[in-house]
């Protein structure tokens, strides 16, 4: 049988395999890059007794449901993140394999343009994991990935050069001027200006229009998850210090690591929500447009 003529299920988990193995290189960036670690050496080790990881224990989330979710070496257990991750990896791999397998007419161009909107969406989950754990939007991800991708979308065709301009300008010039308002009106960061650099990446990728429903998904979904941890009175942990940049901010440990006075005061990172509407916005384009549009 030719390779053309494989049935779509073979390309699909394809697709999930890629996408889980590049979830696993996520992990590794959203755990080492606050740290100031290196992403690619030395191989991955249990946080608890060091030991490397074997391959074989390192397969994406199947060798964790196997070890169940503990180390093959002193059985301390690992973060189920872990495994998430690699599993929303995994899935994003095949939704963007069915989004441009609709026409049923893959190209090289084609080809290019689907790893690029995968790598897109990977990056937003690493943003998303390292805000979670950090309070924290690396410009070198943010900024980089908006001119990375800036290019990648006017280069093959994926966005006009009008689009990703004005994508990216108003991203960023909307939450910036929110943040710089409320910096004047209450004295302290309220958004920081990795909300608006992540923002100008998403308008980018997506363009002006998808800015829209990113904002309104991210702000309900935010709020969501902050009546959950009000009405279940949950409790996150203290972030982590992002190496070379929060020991700089002299206001880092008044607004993230004191004790607050109430819960409505406990600081909520907004990046993962950015992140994961602009996910949800991608794939459910056919169903917003054509209420924007016309």
């Amino acid at each position: 049988m030719e390779f053309a003529e494989l049935p779509a299920l073979y390309y699909q988990f394809l697709a999930l395999a890629w996408g889980a193995i590049w979830g696993s290189f996520g992990n590794v960036m959203i755990y080492r890059l606050p740290r100031g670690l290196s992403v690619v050496h030395p191989p991955s080790a249990c946080p608890s007794c060091h030991t490397p990881i074997r391959p074989w224990h390192n397969i994406p989330v199947l060798s964790y449901l196997w070890l169940r979710g503990r180390c093959a070496h002193c059985r301390a257990p690992f973060s189920a993140r872990y495994a998430v991750v690699e599993a929303i990896c995994g899935a994003l791999g095949v939704g963007v394999f069915l989004v441009f397998d609709a026409a049923g007419a893959w190209s090289p161009l084609v080809v290019v343009q689907a790893a690029g909107v995968f790598f897109f969406l990977w990056m937003l989950v690493v943003l998303a994991g390292i805000d979670w754990d950090t309070f924290i939007l690396p410009d070198t991800l943010t900024i980089g990935g908006t001119v990375l991708f800036g290019v990648f979308a006017w280069i093959l065709e994926y966005s006009t050069l009008t689009e990703i301009l004005v994508g990216g300008a108003a991203g960023f010039l909307t939450f910036a001027s929110v943040s710089f308002f409320y910096r004047v009106v209450r004295k302290r960061e309220g958004l920081g200006l990795g909300d608006a650099k992540l923002l100008a990446l998403i308008g980018v990728v997506l363009g002006p229009l998808a800015l829209i429903p990113v904002v309104l998904a991210a702000a309900v979904q935010g709020l969501l998850t902050a009546l959950i941890f009000l009405v279940f009175r949950l409790q996150r942990p203290a972030p982590v210090p992002y190496q070379g940049i929060s020991e700089a901010d002299p206001e880092f440990d008044e607004l993230f690591r004191g004790t607050p006075d109430s819960w409505m005061l406990t600081p909520m990172p907004f990046g993962p929500f950015l992140a994961l509407a602009a996910i949800e916005v991608f794939f459910t384009t056919p169903l917003w447009r054509p209420f924007l549009v016309g």
